[in-house]
C-alpha cells in the first residue's frame, strides 16, 4: 500500500505549483493530503480518482478521529462522506464540493469548522446531531442553495438541549428548514435569508444575538421564542423581514425580560409581520432608531421602566397596516407620557400591571385628573374607584393577556344623596350619559366610597356597575390597568380590528363607530378553520336574558357549517324542541366555536312562532340562545304568515338584507365551496307540522323536511 508521506506531498506540491506556473494563475491549489490511516489505497488510484473524473464515495474508517484541513477542497468527484466517528469537521473539508449529496455524522462530532461545507450546492441529504457544541464562521454557507424553497430540506433539530455556539454566517442562504437552537453565541446573519426555514425554537442562555442573526428568513411560519432566555448583547436588524411572507404566522411573545442587554438597536423587528408582544428588561436605557419601523400587525411593547429615545422618530406610529401600544407599569404611566420624545406617542401609551400574589399589598395609582385605583391587603379585596367631579374615564382591566374595555357611561345612583348632572341635566339610576360627558357627582357622605363606580372585570365578574365591590383571593391577580382620557375612543376604526370583547363592549354601551358598516366582517375560528362573521344588523333586534337590555349589534356567519344535521329528529318544525338548535349552544357545534366568541356571546330572546301547523302560527314564543338562526322575516321582505300581529313581535328586516335585495345576496356557500346551498331559518313552515322555511341554493324561499340535514347557518347578538 502507498505511503502518504513527505515524498507525495511533494509530488502534489510541486504538481500544484507547476500549475500556477504555467497558467500564469495565483489561485491557491491545497494538495489533497490523504493518510493511509485515512484510505488504504495504492497511490495511483487515488491520484485516478482525485483527477480522473471517478466518483468518490468515502467513509472515515472506524478507529479515525481527526482530519486534515481542506481535505476534498473544491473536489467535483466527491457525492458523498459518512464522517464516522470524527469529533470536529476540520475548517474548509468540503468547501464548494458542488456534486456533495450526502454527508452523514455521528454523535460523537462536536464541532463544524469554519466554510466545512460552504457552497456545497447540491447538499441536501444532511442532519446535523444534537451533540454539535460549536458551527464556525461559514460552516454551510449557501449549502444546497441549488434547490427552491419548496424542495427537500436538511434539519438543526438540538433535542438534547446542548448548548451550541453559531458562528458568523454559519448558515446564512442554506437550505435548512427546521431549527431548534439552544445557544451561548448566535453571530452576525448566522441564518439570514434560509428561505426554506418554517419553524423555529430558541433558547439563548447569557449569550449574544448579533445582528440580522434571523433576517429575511421570509417563509417562517412558527417562531417560538424562549422567556427563559438571557440575551447579553442584541444586535440591529436581528430579525429584519422574519415572516413577512407569511399572512398567519405564529410567534410566541418575545419575552425578553430576563435579559441583560442595554440598548435596543435599530431595525430589530424591520418589517416583520405577525401580531407581535415584546416585553423588554428593566436593564433597557436606551432606544437607539427605528426598530419597528415597516412591521406589519398589531404589537404590544411591555418596559419595565422608561428608556431613553434618541428621537420621537424611533418610535413607530400607528397606520393602517400596524398599530402599536407602548406599555409601562401604571405606577409610571404619567411619567412615561410626559418623557422627551415619548411625549409625542401619549396616544399610544398605556399602563399594565404586574402579577401579584394572593395577600401582597397592591400599589395605589392615582391619576393627576382625580381618579383613584387601590388595592388593600386583607381577607378579602376591596376595590374602590373614587371618581371625582369633573371626571369621565374607561379603564382596561383584565386577566391575562385579553384586555376588556368598560366603560363609565351608565352611573347608578347609590343612594338619593348622591346626584351625577352635567350641569344641565340630572342623571338618575341606569341613565345613559353619552362618552366624553363632563360629571359632577355629588354625595352628602364623608365617606367617598360610598359614591364609588366600578369599572373592572376580576376573575371573570364583571363590576361595572356601582356598588361595594368584594372579591374573596382564592387565586393570584394579574390586573391590567389603561387609562383612556375621553379624547379618542380606544376602538378600532376597522370592524375586523376589534376583539369580540370590544365589540361586545361597543354594543352594550350603545357605541357604534361610523366606519362599522351593515356587512363588515370579521375572522373567527370554528373547529379550526376560520369563518366570516357578517355584521347584519345595528338596530337592537334582540334583547338579553340576563338583564333584557338590547343586543345592538347582530352578526351571522357568511359560509355554512358543512355539518350533517337534522333539524328535527323528531320530524317537526318547533324550535323550542329542536336538538339542533341546542347543539349549537351546548353541544359539540357550541365547543367547536373558538373561545373568544364563545366568551361573549350572552343568550338572547328570539322571538319566534311556536311551530306546529297552522292552527299555531299565531303563537310566539322566546327561542333563548347564544347562536340561533336568522328568521324567515330577518331576511325575506315578504309576510308568508297571516297573522300580523306576529310580524309586529319579531320587528324590521336586518339593515344588510334591506339593501341586499336579490336572491344572490341570500345564497351562502357551505365552507370550501363557491356555490350556494339550501339552509334552515328558525321560523316553522306553518302549514306543516314537519317543515322548515329555508333558503334555496338561488336565494329563493325555500321548505325543507326538519329531518333533512343540510348546511347549518349560524347568528348571534350582542
Amino acid at each position: 500500500m502507498a505511503k502518504s508521506n513527505n515524498n507525495l506531498k511533494s509530488v502534489l506540491q510541486d504538481t500544484a505549483d507547476a500549475i500556477r506556473l504555467k497558467t500564469g494563475s495565483n489561485d491557491l491549489i491545497i494538495p489533497r493530503d490523504f493518510a493511509d490511516t485515512i484510505y488504504s489505497l495504492p497511490s495511483q488510484e487515488l491520484i485516478n480518482q482525485l483527477y480522473s473524473g471517478t466518483v468518490i464515495t468515502a467513509a472515515v474508517p472506524n478507529g479515525v478521529t481527526s482530519l486534515h484541513p481542506y481535505l476534498f477542497w473544491k473536489s467535483d468527484t466527491l457525492k458523498s462522506m459518512d464522517f464516522n466517528h470524527i469529533k470536529e469537521i476540520p475548517e474548509y473539508c468540503c468547501y464548494s464540493c458542488t456534486n456533495l449529496e450526502n454527508a452523514y455524522f455521528s454523535t460523537d462530532t462536536k464541532t463544524i469548522g469554519a466554510s466545512a461545507f460552504r457552497d456545497c450546492s447540491n447538499l441536501t441529504d444532511l442532519s446535523i446531531p444534537h451533540t454539535i457544541t460549536r458551527i464556525d464562521d461559514y460552516a454551510l454557507y449557501r449549502v444546497g442553495n441549488n434547490y427552491s424553497q419548496n424542495t427537500h430540506t436538511f434539519d438543526f433539530i438540538n433535542d438534547e438541549n446542548v448548548e451550541t455556539y453559531v458562528g458568523n454566517y454559519a448558515f446564512s442562504k442554506s437550505h435548512i428548514s427546521h431549527l431548534k437552537l439552544n445557544a451561548t453565541h448566535v453571530g452576525t446573519s448566522a441564518f439570514d435569508t434560509c428561505l426554506s426555514l418554517s419553524e423555529v425554537e430558541l433558547f439563548i442562555n447569557n449569550g449574544s444575538l448579533y445582528s440580522n442573526a434571523f433576517a429575511d428568513c421570509l417563509y417562517v411560519e412558527k417562531f417560538t421564542f424562549d422567556s427563559n432566555s438571557v440575551i447579553t448583547d442584541l444586535g440591529s436588524g436581528v430579525f429584519v423581514r422574519l415572516c413577512s411572507a407569511k399572512q398567519n404566522a405564529i410567534v410566541s411573545e418575545f419575552d425578553m425580560s430576563k435579559s441583560t442587554f442595554t440598548t435596543l438597536q435599530s431595525g430589530i423587528w424591520y418589517g416583520c409581520n405577525f401580531n407581535g408582544d415584546v416585553t423588554m428588561p428593566s436593564t433597557v436605557t436606551r432606544i437607539s432608531a427605528n426598530f419597528l419601523e415597516g412591521a406589519n400587525g398589531n404589537w404590544i411593547v411591555k418596559f419595565n421602566n422608561i428608556p431613553t429615545v434618541t428621537s420621537s422618530s424611533a418610535l413607530r406610529n400607528d397606520t393602517s397596516y400596524f398599530t402599536v401600544k407602548y406599555c409601562f407599569p401604571y405606577e409610571l404611566l404619567e411619567q412615561a407620557k410626559s418623557t422627551t420624545n415619548w411625549s409625542a406617542h401619549t396616544s399610544q401609551i398605556i399602563g399594565y400591571g404586574k402579577g401579584y400574589a394572593v395577600g401582597t399589598t397592591l400599589p395605589q395609582y392615582i391619576h393627576s385628573s382625580g381618579v383613584a385605583i387601590s388595592w388593600f391587603k386583607d381577607a378579602n379585596l376591596t376595590i374602590p374607584i373614587t371618581v371625582s367631579e369633573g371626571e369621565n374615564c374607561a379603564y382596561y382591566c383584565s386577566l391575562g393577556t385579553e384586555r376588556v374595555v368598560w366603560f363609565i357611561n351608565e352611573p347608578e345612583l347609590i343612594d338619593g344623596s348622591t346626584t351625577i348632572s352635567d350641569g344641565t341635566t340630572t342623571y338618575n339610576a341606569g341613565d345613559a350619559v353619552p362618552i366624553n360627558t363632563q360629571l359632577i357627582i355629588t354625595s352628602n357622605y364623608t365617606d367617598n366610597t360610598k359614591t364609588i363606580l366600578y369599572a373592572l372585570n376580576i376573575n371573570g365578574t364583571d363590576y361595572t356597575q356601582s356598588g361595594s365591590a368584594t372579591i374573596t383571593m382564592t387565586q393570584n391577580l394579574s390586573i391590567v390597568v389603561v387609562y383612556w382620557d375621553g379624547t379618542s375612543l380606544p376602538f378600532a376604526s376597522n370592524l375586523a380590528d376589534n376583539s369580540w370583547g370590544l365589540l361586545k363592549i361597543a354594543s352594550k354601551n350603545q357605541i357604534i363607530l361610523s366606519t362599522w358598516n351593515v356587512g363588515d366582517e370579521k375572522v373567527g375560528m370554528i373547529d379550526g378553520q376560520s369563518y366570516l362573521w357578517r355584521l347584519t344588523d345595528r338596530t337592537g333586534k334582540f334583547r338579553r336574558v340576563s338583564d333584557n337590555s338590547i343586543a345592538w349589534l347582530t352578526f351571522e356567519c357568511a359560509e355554512l357549517l358543512p355539518t350533517v344535521r337534522a333539524y328535527n329528529v323528531m320530524y317537526n318544525n318547533r324550535p323550542l324542541q329542536s336538538p339542533l338548535l341546542a347543539d349549537i349552544n351546548s353541544g359539540t357545534i357550541y365547543n367547536s366555536i373558538e373561545s373568544a366568541l364563545t366568551s361573549v356571546v350572552e343568550p338572547v330572546k328570539v322571538i319566534v312562532s311556536q311551530g306546529g301547523g297552522s292552527d299555531t302560527q299565531s303563537t310566539l314564543v322566546n327561542f333563548e340562545g347564544k347562536f340561533f338562526f336568522a328568521r324567515e322575516h330577518d331576511v325575506f321582505p315578504s309576510r308568508q304568515y297571516s297573522v300580523q300581529a306576529e310580524w309586529d313581535a319579531v320587528g324590521s328586516r336586518d339593515e344588510y338584507y334591506q339593501v341586499h335585495t336579490t336572491n344572490a345576496d341570500r345564497i351562502k356557500p357551505l365552507k370550501g365551496q363557491t356555490s350556494g346551498s339550501f339552509y334552515w331559518l328558525i321560523s316553522p313552515y306553518t302549514n306543516s307540522d314537519f317543515q322548515v322555511c329555508g333558503v334555496f341554493n338561488d336565494g329563493g324561499m325555500g321548505i325543507n323536511r326538519s329531518s333533512n340535514s343540510s348546511g347549518v347557518g349560524l347568528r348571534f347578538a350582542i
